[in-house]
């Protein structure tokens, strides 16, 4: 009976201090993730710590009722103490098996607990990118309609409603910030890959030198004959052809229109410096413009070049397409759209040359159809982009050329 006592005792206290260990553990895994006290992992925490506290309890009432003999002096009474150390010793070896048991426990238990809590934030990212997904897309698509639905779709200037930055707070809590641009407002490079077979193709080189020495490129002639050699499919380049197979891993001119403008780092003569904006205090001084103002890139192939819009373009764009010689023109063209856009390029007759204003009606116009709509999406300190290059026909329906989201 007394055997049978003590193993219950010792399982008592085993147990008991189990439970408040996992107790203590859970409350400590729970404060770290910030679980709130309304959490069901504090219930579980309850339980330990009052289950192992009872049982305790117990092991303490079962050790009340020892007998405390007299202990007769007798030459027992050595074998009696040592028959009591020896099982002193058993039970702190196994109490010491048992802390060691519940260190590694705790161990296992706060790597499955951080694995979970991994899990669960990388599922939650998942459901949030989803939602900013599907709200970029509602307006991207609003956007796309606002472009269509224009009142003028003759004439496009700087006031049109679809040029105004939108900021909504939409009602599942995602907030989206939104805007269009006008892409014809600058010099599309992939008007380039027309090559031979457009016979002013000239035009868009000229274009080119302009906003190139504008930004303080005194050798512009090089990249642009880099950015013909990368588009222009017949094999007369060379020595550019050397220049990309010398690189590691080697790679090969794709022969088509440009994509995005990461991929103007590939070609010869461009890295991220030349893209990069000057500080504001310089703005305005001679070859101190923003080559990334000046230019865009409209994917797409084509058999006639993308046109500068005269109402949107900004005054170095203009200054570039009319050229040096031409330079009043262009700043008669930015004076007067301020005080009515012009609702076609046969106003400029009476100002321009003909002869030039003939070479240049290919690359001028007075509405848009092109633009680049930009949408932000916000939540819960996650973010996420959309950007769409789309194309809008005279008659109002838009086509998406490309759609990103990042």
């Amino acid at each position: 009976m007394r055997r049978f006592l003590n193993k219950t005792r010792l399982l008592l206290l085993i147990l008991g201090v189990l439970g408040i260990v996992l107790a203590g553990i859970l409350a400590l895994l729970a404060l770290i993730q910030g679980q709130s006290f309304d959490q069901p992992v504090w219930l579980i925490v309850l339980a330990n710590l009052g289950g192992g506290a009872l049982l305790l309890l117990v092991r303490a009432i079962l050790n009340w009722p020892k007998r405390t003999r007299r202990t007769p002096k007798r030459k027992r009474g050595s074998r009696r103490k040592s028959r009591r150390r020896a099982s002193s010793d058993k039970d702190g070896m196994v109490l010491v098996l048992v802390l060691v048991l519940l260190g590694i426990t705790s161990v296992l238990l706060f790597h499955v607990q951080s694995a979970t809590r991994l899990a669960q934030e990388a599922d939650l990212r998942m459901w949030r990118h989803a939602r900013l997904r599907a709200a970029l897309t509602d307006e991207g698509f609003d956007r796309a309609r606002q472009l269509a639905n224009d009142n003028d779709l003759a004439v496009d200037h700087l006031e049109e409603t679809w040029s105004d930055i939108a900021e909504r707070d939409r009602p599942d809590g995602i907030t989206t910030i939104s805007r269009v641009i006008d892409l014809n407002r600058y010099v599309d490079l992939n008007n380039l890959a027309l090559g031979a077979d457009f016979a002013r193709q000239n035009y868009t080189e000229r274009f080119l030198i302009e906003a190139m020495t504008m930004t303080g490129d005194f050798t512009p002639i090089e990249r642009i004959e880099a950015l013909t050699g990368w588009m222009d499919d017949e094999e007369n380049d060379i020595r550019g052809s050397d220049f990309y197979m010398a690189k590691d891993p080697p790679y090969a001119t794709p022969d088509t229109w440009l994509h995005t403008w990461n991929e103007l780092l590939y070609i010869e003569g461009f890295d991220p410096e030349y893209f990069e904006r000057k500080p504001l205090h310089v703005v305005g001084r001679p070859f101190s413009e923003n080559f990334v103002e000046l230019a865009t890139i409209v994917p797409g192939p084509r058999n006639q070049p993308v046109p500068v819009n005269i109402n949107t373009a900004p005054a170095p764009v203009l200054k570039s397409v009319f050229g040096p010689e031409e330079e009043p023109m262009a700043r008669y063209i930015y004076a007067a759209r301020t005080e009515r856009p012009f609702r076609s390029i046969d106003a400029l007759l009476a100002q321009a040359n003909p002869e030039l204003f003939d070479e240049l009606a290919p690359f001028i116009d007075v509405r848009s159809t092109h633009f680049l709509i930009e949408v932000r999406a916000f939540e819960e300190g996650q973010s996420a982009v959309l950007r769409a290059v789309v194309h809008r026909e005279s008659e109002g329906q838009v086509r998406i050329l490309q759609w990103q989201i990042s």
